[in-house]
C-alpha cells in the first residue's frame, strides 16, 4: 500500500485564493493523504470555508485557533498529522497535480530524508508554471547541506515550500513562534538533521508573489524578531562548525539584517518610539557579551566602547539635524561588534577542530 502523505496548510484571511489551493490538492493524483487545514482565527470567512472542505470530503481534517502566527498554526498542524510523509502548502498558493505523486517517488527511489521540487513564482499576470529542465541533484550529508545554507551562493532554499519529509527522521522538530523568518529556522533545523536532500529541477509549486508580507511589510515590533532569528542561526552555526570561509557571509548576513532594519526604523518611526522598537538588537549585543564570557575571551576596548554606543544612542538620535551622523555611526558600531565576534567564533571553532 502506499504510504501516507500529510499535507499541513495554515489558514489566515485568505477566502480570494483558498478555493484554488483546495482545488489543487483534491486533484492530487496521489491518492493516499490527509489535507490538515489550521484556521488561524480568520475573519473574512476562511473558517466557515474549511469547515465546507472538511464536511464535503472525508480526508480533510479542520482545526481552529485563536490567531498566532504561521509558526504556531504550523505546530498545531503537525500535531495532528498522521502520515508517513510531510509537505506544506500554503492557502494561497498552489500545487501541479503531480505535485504529490512525484515528491514521493522521489523520497523512495533515492532513499531521501527531503525531496524538493522547483517553485514558480505567480504574480497577478503570470499563473502558469515555469520551464525548468528536470534536472535532479543529490546532496549527501548534513555537513554539505548545513554549508549551502550558510553560503553567499546556496543551491538549497531555506523555506518549507515544494519539499516534502520522510517524518521517521524529524519527529521532534517543531516552529518557532516568532512571527518573522519561521520558516527559514525550520528549514535549517531540518537539514541539520538530513542526510541526503534531493532536489528535483521541475517547477510544480506555485507560489504567488506579493508587495506585502511579514518580511517585506512596514516596520513594528515583530520585525526585530527575525535579528533574534538571525543570532541564534549565528550560534547554530557554532554548534555545527561550519567552516571558516563562510563566517564572512554569516556575519554579513547579520549585518545586512541590522542595517535594513535600522534604516526603515529611522524613516518610518518617529523618534520617541525608536528606542522601545531597537530594544530586541540591543538585546543581541549584550548577548555578544554573554558569549565572551562563555568563550572566556576579554572583550576588545573598542568593540566594549561600541557596545556602549549603541546602548546609549537614541538621545542623540532624537535630535534630526543628527539623523545622518548618527546613521553612520551605528552602522560604524554593528561592523566592528561582528567583526569581533566572528574572530572569537572562528577561534572557537579552530580550538574545537584541534588546529590551536
Amino acid at each position: 500500500m502506499d504510504k501516507k502523505v500529510s499535507i499541513v496548510t495554515p489558514v489566515y484571511n485568505c477566502k480570494r485564493y483558498l478555493p484554488s489551493c483546495m482545488k489543487s490538492l483534491i486533484s492530487q493524483t496521489y491518492s493516499n493523504l490527509e489535507i490538515i487545514l489550521i484556521d488561524d482565527g480568520s475573519s473574512d470567512g476562511s473558517s466557515e470555508l474549511c469547515d465546507r472542505y472538511g464536511e464535503e470530503y472525508a480526508q480533510i481534517k479542520v482545526f481552529h485557533q485563536k490567531n498566532g502566527g504561521p509558526g504556531i498554526a504550523r505546530n498545531t498542524g503537525l500535531n495532528a498529522v498522521t502520515g508517513e510523509y510531510l509537505t506544506y502548502v500554503d492557502a494561497d498558493d498552489y500545487v501541479a497535480e503531480n505535485y504529490v505523486e512525484t515528491l514521493v517517488r522521489i523520497l523512495q527511489k533515492y532513499s531521501a530524508d527531503i525531496a524538493e521540487v522547483g517553485l514558480a513564482c505567480l504574480y497577478p499576470l503570470k499563473n502558469e508554471f515555469e520551464n525548468s529542465d528536470g534536472k535532479i541533484i543529490c546532496f549527501e550529508g548534513h555537513e554539505t547541506l548545513l554549508r549551502d545554507y550558510f553560503s553567499a551562493n546556496p543551491q538549497i532554499r531555506n523555506c518549507t515550500a515544494g519539499r516534502m519529509y520522510d517524518m521517521k527522521r524529524f519527529q521532534n522538530i517543531r516552529f518557532s513562534e516568532k512571527s518573522i523568518a519561521e520558516d527559514s529556522e525550520y528549514s535549517l533545523r531540518m537539514l541539520a538533521q538530513c542526510e541526503r536532500l534531493v532536489k528535483y529541477h521541475k517547477c510544480l509549486y506555485g507560489c504567488r508573489a506579493y508587495q506585502q508580507t511579514l518580511t517585506r511589510q512596514s516596520i513594528n515590533h515583530r520585525a526585530f524578531d527575525i535579528v533574534e532569528v538571525s543570532w541564534r542561526d549565528i550560534l547554530f552555526a557554532t554548534e555545527v562548525g561550519i567552516e571558516p570561509e563562510d563566517w564572512e557571509h554569516v556575519f554579513k548576513s547579520f549585518s545586512r539584517v541590522c542595517y535594513g532594519l535600522m534604516e526603515k526604523t529611522a524613516i518610518e518611526k518617529k523618534e520617541t518610539e525608536l528606542k522601545k522598537e531597537f530594544s530586541g538588537m540591543l538585546d543581541i549585543y549584550q548577548k555578544m557579551k554573554v558569549l565572551a564570557i562563555q568563550y572566556n575571551v576579554k572583550m576588545d576596548t573598542k568593540v566594549e566602547k561600541d557596545l556602549e554606543d549603541i546602548e546609549h544612542w537614541s538621545a542623540e538620535y532624537r535630535k534630526r539635524n543628527k539623523r545622518a551622523i548618527m546613521i553612520k555611526k551605528i552602522k560604524g558600531c554593528i561592523s566592528s561588534v561582528s567583526g569581533w565576534i566572528k574572530t572569537q567564533m572562528l577561534y572557537e571553532y579552530n580550538f574545537r577542530k584541534g588546529k590551536i
